[in-house]
């Protein structure tokens, strides 16, 4: 059962984060310390085990918040880089190029 958690940046909320660079949402926040490198992705999927520690409803506003203590990380799954937007022309061509001749290669 996925839950979707960004709202638009026009949707009132209690805590705001930072917006996302790539979309007009912003998400809840949560922060995690270790005493050593957590060697977590940049993004990707996370399985947890959580219990609700704190629970509000408005009931006017139809709003919930809670919050959770986070018991355990589950499973973290990396997901697939996306390509550079800071790559130039030359740069993509060059590069489509070479993918090129490699399967021109292969073929022989």
């Amino acid at each position: 059962m996925p839950i979707k958690l960004g709202r638009t940046m026009s949707e009132p909320s209690m805590k705001l984060s930072a917006p996302s660079h790539e979309s007009e949402e912003y998400f809840p926040n949560v922060h995690l310390e270790w005493d050593k490198d957590y060697e977590l992705p940049d993004e990707g999927t996370m399985t947890v085990k959580f219990r609700i520690s704190r629970e509000s409803r408005e009931v006017q506003a139809e709003r919930q918040s809670v919050d959770l203590d986070l018991i355990e990380i589950v499973s973290v799954t990396a997901d697939e880089p996306k390509a550079k937007e800071s790559e130039d022309t030359g740069e993509a061509l060059d590069k489509l190029r070479a993918e090129y001749e490699a399967d021109d290669t292969d073929e022989e």
